[in-house]
């Protein structure tokens, strides 16, 4: 008899083994799936935080900066305006938003980088040639 339950004992102990293993291989699936939601749920809170009015006005101010210095340097003196405007709707195609105050809080520093980047010289000569600027 105790020749049977030892000659028995390897195929028991590796059903037992291989049902441990089915046992992680779906835990495994399942905290792989927990941490595919989690990642979309943090990239769904990253996507809706928006700037702080500060950091809105920081973005406004560096277009206006920017602004009077493009158009210092492309003798657009007066057009400042429009240079900013040109400069803000090209900031909001990039990032995706219809307002400053709508950028998500994690592009702002895609935004400031892109104001920092902006030069279109053939919008700059366009506006220039609408005010007359000389």
């Amino acid at each position: 008899m105790n020749e049977m339950i030892v000659q028995g004992a390897p195929a028991e102990m590796a059903q037992v083994l291989n049902d441990l293993r089915e046992n992680l291989v779906q835990m495994a699936m399942v905290l792989r799936q927990t941490n595919d939601r989690m990642k979309a749920l943090e990239d769904e809170v990253h996507r809706l935080t928006k700037v702080t009015a500060s950091q809105a006005s920081g973005l406004n101010r560096a277009i206006r900066d920017r602004a009077a210095i493009l158009a210092k340097q492309h003798r657009a003196d007066g057009c400042e305006g429009e240079i900013a405007s040109a400069i803000r709707k090209a900031v909001k195609l990039t990032v995706g938003v219809t307002a400053m105050r709508d950028v998500p809080r994690g592009d702002y520093e895609v935004a400031m980088r892109a104001i920092g980047m902006w030069d279109d010289y053939r919008m700059i000569l366009n506006i220039r040639r609408k005010r007359g600027a000389k």
